[in-house]
């Protein structure tokens, strides 16, 4: 198979240009099993989503809907914890929500119990501020302790899998390189196979996480890409950059299928709906 990337021009003529290469076999199984995975997740989310319009009335969900967004009123701080001796950077639940991460731009990151907040452990490694951190699917559920149970990304430029074993002192990890500049986001895919990350040197990876290979770096952007997200089904990746700029990914062919214009500040943070056809943006 061919794909098309886009050139790191060095001059302005040269910035637009687009060459053909020759993809590897890894990235082509990886397009074909996220394919095989996103059908059925998409046919199963269409069918549950005509069940739901056929079951409960329109009014009967704007009650449910209404009745979810006042819980928040009854909210109320339960545990306070000192989480880094600079800035707490990001926070993330494991998919059980038995733990709770947290990354650091003193370069350690932490996991807590819940809803204890007790430290269960302590990620050493990075050498640089942690940006963003992020529990794998399974992690806890199916993974075994060595990992890849949690990522990290550091303005070290690196990536780092780790191990979930609260036996050890200091926890195992791997150290992904392939980003010129500081990693911004990291998103682990449903499937659970693979990683993307985005960065400050205005490209995204994809990374197979068996071999710990990047299987695909990504151009397009003309900032740095810092917002990203992943459509629940698998199919699509969100990409946006501190020029305002958005791109939408089909990860099954490796292309920008739908540019998303209109805002003129850095978008610092996205996500999808569950329901796979809404997305959210947040500019600053």
């Amino acid at each position: 198979d061919v794909y098309k990337r886009q050139v790191h021009g060095v001059s302005k003529e040269d910035e637009n240009q687009y060459f053909l290469y020759e993809g590897s076999e890894e990235l082509k199984q990886a397009r074909l099993s996220i394919t095989e995975y996103s059908l059925k997740k998409a046919a199963i989310r269409v069918e549950q989503s005509k069940l739901r319009r056929m079951t409960v009335d329109p009014l009967d969900e704007e009650d449910i809907i209404d009745s979810e967004v006042n819980k928040a009123k009854d909210f109320e701080m339960s545990m306070c914890q000192f989480g880094d001796p600079s800035c707490v950077s990001r926070g993330c639940f494991s998919s059980d929500n038995k733990f709770y991460a947290t990354s650091g731009w003193s370069g350690e990151c932490r996991v807590w119990a819940v809803p204890s907040c007790n430290q269960v452990m302590s990620l050493v490694g990075h050498l640089n501020k942690v940006i963003d951190i992020c529990f794998h699917p399974e992690a806890g559920v199916n993974l075994p302790k060595e990992g890849p149970n949690i990522a990290t990304a550091s303005t070290d430029n690196t990536v780092r899998l780790w191990s979930f074993d609260p036996s050890l002192a200091r926890q195992r990890h791997t150290v992904l390189q392939g980003h010129f500049d500081r990693v911004n986001r990291i998103r682990f895919h449903p499937m659970g196979k693979h990683l993307l990350t985005t960065s400050h040197d205005k490209t995204w990876i994809f990374w197979d996480l068996e071999t710990s290979k990047e299987l695909m770096g990504q151009t397009g952007h003309s900032s740095a890409i810092y917002a990203c997200a992943i459509q629940p089904d698998g199919s699509l990746f969100y990409t946006g950059d501190l020029s305002g700029y958005g791109m939408l990914w089909d990860l099954r062919i490796g292309k920008g299928v739908l540019p998303l214009l209109g805002h003129v500040k850095q978008i610092i943070s996205a996500d999808f709906h569950v329901n796979g056809f809404h997305l959210s943006l947040i500019h600053i």
